[in-house]
């Protein structure tokens, strides 16, 4: 995953909650991404800047109406993952 500054080359727009519950995906901030599985599909993500070195494009938006995805910060690694089925896009 690599953060955009324009929504609109973004594959998922992003919205982040102050509430669990709401949040389809839980993340936990790593500061090496060996910390992170590479299945994109076990939910766990690494997010970098380099447009080059990924696969899908985030943008955090300011509406969660606006977002595809919604996350929470988590603070462990064993927490993070995702709470609801995630379509590809």
């Amino acid at each position: 995953m690599c953060l955009v500054e324009n929504e609109y080359e973004s594959n998922y727009k992003i919205w982040i909650t102050s509430l669990k519950y709401e949040a389809d995906l839980w993340v936990n901030i790593v500061t090496n991404r060996y910390d992170v599985k590479d299945d994109i599909n076990s939910g766990v993500w690494h997010i970098t800047r380099n447009k080059y070195d990924c696969d899908y494009k985030i943008y955090f938006v300011k509406n969660k109406y606006d977002a595809d995805l919604i996350i929470y910060y988590v603070n462990s690694k064993y927490q993070a993952g995702s709470r609801r089925l995630i379509k590809n896009k």
